[in-house]
């Protein structure tokens, strides 16, 4: 049932506990959640710029249809009797 312990040195080491082990763990996921943060956020503002963007053409379109009626009014005004 026992099973002998294999000291080849191709082996995974036998200390899982190392400190070196733990610090690269922990500094992976703390790279990884990072990037998924600044990744995250950057979305939000693209989102944010794009529908910003969006708001800002439709203004313009409906202060450009409104001159349009203004121009029209007033052309129609100026215009002789016939």
């Amino acid at each position: 049932m026992d099973q002998p312990i294999r000291e080849d040195q191709g082996s995974v080491p036998h200390e899982l506990n190392s400190p070196v082990l733990w610090n690269s763990t922990i500094s992976s996921v703390a790279s990884l959640i990072g990037a998924l943060t600044a990744t995250f956020i950057a979305v939000r503002k693209e989102r944010r710029e794009s529908t910003r963007a969006s708001l800002e053409n439709e203004k313009l379109e409906l202060e450009n249809t409104r001159l349009r009626r203004e121009l029209e009014a007033k052309g129609a005004a100026d215009e002789p009797p016939a």
